[in-house]
């Protein structure tokens, strides 16, 4: 991480009172979980999933992913290798749901963290830029897609986020979800809820709600 000299300087005289701030990890971590709390130290967030939400493993991440690349691409290999590649720069960071994994129930809302590395030459230097290339390959998957007019913005937990939602109809099942995304340390951090009601939604909303960097 680069440190600018006032910073170098500011930190040398707040020693004299405390201790300087901690340092940043240099390399992506895929967070912890301890009493409910999610943890990523190299974005430095918090989210509080104490409230029954089911912490998903990494294997199941990849799982769902590989299903979701199908389900995109379809048989347009074309897209398919444009997500393989994009699944080479994606880190899974978190995937919550609301009932078990593998619960009987209609729908289980859930969220997903993650993080995708992002190219200093693609001119991806927003959250709204990201969402944009997002919606263009969503446009040429084999799911019928609809979108709001403006990509919207909020704040969470101090840093605002570009919000894009899209409703999604496949073999006669809808849902619709919320793609937040703001760049940082060179990734666009994503989150990513899924919800086929208002309560849902409002459950979901209530959970990032929790969201704190320090």
């Amino acid at each position: 991480m680069k440190i600018s000299v006032v910073n170098i300087l500011i930190c040398l005289a707040l020693s004299l009172l405390v201790s300087c701030s901690k340092e940043m990890p240099k390399t992506i971590d895929l967070g912890t979980v301890e009493d409910g709390i999610y943890s990523n130290k190299y974005f430095d967030f918090s989210l509080d999933l104490s409230d029954g939400w089911q912490v998903q493993e990494n294997q199941t991440m990849k799982l769902a992913q590989s299903m979701g690349k199908k389900i995109i691409s379809g048989d347009d290999k074309n897209l398919e290798a444009a997500l393989d590649l994009s699944t080479l720069t994606t880190v899974n960071l978190l995937l919550a749901t609301k009932h078990p994994f593998g619960t009987q129930v209609a729908f289980n809302p859930n969220i997903a963290a993650v993080a995708e590395k992002i190219d200093p030459l693609s001119g991806q230097l927003s959250g709204r830029e990201y969402l944009t290339g997002a919606r263009k390959i969503m446009e040429m998957s084999k799911i019928e897609t609809a979108f709001d007019d403006e990509i919207s913005s909020v704040n969470l937990g101090g840093v605002d986020f570009d919000v894009m939602t899209v409703g999604m109809k496949y073999q006669n099942r809808s849902l619709t979800q919320k793609y937040y995304a703001a760049i940082m340390r060179e990734y666009a951090l994503a989150l990513i809820i899924s919800y086929t009601t208002d309560e849902e939604l409002r459950s979901l909303e209530e959970l990032l709600g929790t969201m704190k960097f320090n």
